[in-house]
C-alpha cells in the first residue's frame, strides 16, 4: 500500500503534465500578418496596400491544426509612356482565400515550430489607368499592351510554409512564416480565444 502512494504520485504528475502540454488542444485561434516581402516584385513596382493576412484556426490536437485564410495586397507600375502616346500605369490587386494545415512542433512552453500547406484560390484584378485622365484605358486586343489582358482573372492556389511562434503569454504570440502566399514572408501576431 505504501509503495502505492509514490507510484500515484508519478502518475498525477505525469498525467499533470501531458495535460499542460495538451491544453492547446480545442482552442481556436486568430492570426493578423503582413508581408514583408511581396510575392510581386519588380524595379517599378510600387506598395498601394501591403500584403496582409488575418486567419482564423481551431488547434485539433496537439500537433495538428486547420487555419481559414484570408490576404489582401495592391501594387502599381510606376507611369510609363507607350507606343500610342499614352502615359499610363498598371495597378494589381490581389485576394487570397484557403485553407492551411499545419504541423506543430513545442520546442519549450514559449516556442513553437510549425510548417504546412494551403490550398486556396488568388483572385486578381488588374487595370491600366492614364495618369492624364485617371480614367481606365482599354486597348484593343491586338494592341500592344504593359500586361496580358487575355489572363486570367484567378488560379488555384496551392503551397507549402514553415514558421515559428514565440509565445511571450499564454494566449499571445508573435511569428514569422516563409512560404509562398499573399507574401514571402510574414510576421505579425497570434491570439489564443
Amino acid at each position: 500500500m505504501t509503495k502505492l502512494i509514490p507510484l500515484t504520485l508519478l502518475c498525477a504528475l505525469l498525467m499533470g503534465s501531458v495535460l499542460n502540454a495538451q491544453s492547446p488542444i480545442g482552442t481556436f485561434s486568430i492570426t493578423t500578418g503582413i508581408g514583408l516581402v511581396p510575392t510581386y516584385t519588380g524595379k517599378t513596382a510600387q506598395t498601394d496596400v501591403p500584403a496582409l493576412s488575418i486567419q482564423a484556426g481551431y488547434r485539433i490536437s496537439q500537433s495538428f491544426s486547420l487555419q481559414g485564410y484570408i490576404g489582401y495586397s495592391a501594387f502599381s507600375s510606376s507611369p510609363k509612356t507607350y507606343s500610342d502616346g499614352i502615359e499610363s500605369k498598371v495597378s494589381n490587386k490581389t485576394t487570397t482565400v484557403g485553407v492551411k494545415a499545419q504541423l506543430h512542433k513545442d520546442f519549450t512552453d514559449k516556442l513553437e515550430m510549425y510548417g504546412g500547406i494551403m490550398l486556396g484560390y488568388a483572385s486578381f484584378n488588374t487595370t491600366e489607368t492614364n495618369v492624364n485622365t485617371g480614367e481606365k484605358v482599354i486597348r484593343d486586343l491586338d494592341s500592344p499592351s504593359p500586361y496580358d489582358p487575355n489572363a486570367p482573372n484567378g488560379e488555384i492556389l496551392y503551397s507549402g510554409f514553415v514558421g515559428s511562434k514565440f509565445w511571450f503569454k499564454p494566449k499571445a504570440s508573435v511569428f514569422g512564416e516563409l512560404g509562398y502566399g499573399i507574401s514571402i514572408f510574414n510576421v505579425g501576431f497570434s491570439f489564443r480565444l
